[in-house]
């Protein structure tokens, strides 16, 4: 994404979550696991469970965000833009 904005900025900025928080949802639910991301901001979630997922939605309230997660994630998982 050649231009600069809040998301890039929330991209380069925020830190993601340690690997013990997803194997401990690992090792609760299974896999494979289907996720719901409520507030997927640029799909940092999705994306890094990605390798247990059977499926996945990330919705935002942010159309840039989920534009950024999108075109970030090369699988089948489905990003919408929720007011």
């Amino acid at each position: 994404m050649a231009e600069h904005s809040r998301s890039t900025d929330y991209l380069q900025l925020r830190r993601g979550y340690p690997p013990e928080l997803y194997e401990k949802i690992i090792s609760l639910t299974g896999v494979p696991v289907s996720l719901l991301d409520v507030g997927t901001g640029p799909g940092t979630v999705i994306r890094d469970m990605k390798p247990h997922l059977s499926g996945a939605l990330g919705i935002d309230s942010d159309p840039e965000r989920i534009k950024v997660a999108k075109f970030l994630t090369t699988a089948h998982i489905r990003f919408e833009c929720l007011p």
